[in-house]
């Protein structure tokens, strides 16, 4: 066994699981689900939209069609509650058409 297959096989015994990368992943998203605490809020968003993003690139389903959006805006409201709430209000309530989110995510 040469060398270079020593390394792959450490890789693969030493390699985090794809479900292990997803519970990580949910468990970061969650987490930024909470008002931040002792943090600047601009470090908070900036973790907050690449979260989202790799969660989205990971095809979670926590951040599928307007979840995403709802869950910021709800943490959002408890900083700012005089702008998120009515946004909040609008992605809510059901557009002309009946559907549930009257704004599809970016």
């Amino acid at each position: 066994m040469t060398v270079y297959d020593k390394l792959i096989t450490l890789k693969k015994q030493l390699a985090p699981t794809e479900a292990y990368r997803m519970r990580e992943l949910i468990q970061q998203y969650r987490k930024l689900q909470q008002k931040p605490k002792n943090q600047n809020n601009d470090r908070w968003l900036d973790s907050w939209v690449q979260t989202v993003k790799q969660c989205r690139k990971a095809n979670l389903p926590d951040v599928r069609e307007a979840r995403s959006q709802m869950d910021f805006l709800t943490v959002v409201r408890e900083i700012d509650a005089i702008w998120a709430t009515p946004e909040l209000a609008a992605l809510i309530w059901p557009d002309n058409e009946g559907r549930l989110w009257g704004r599809t995510p970016p």
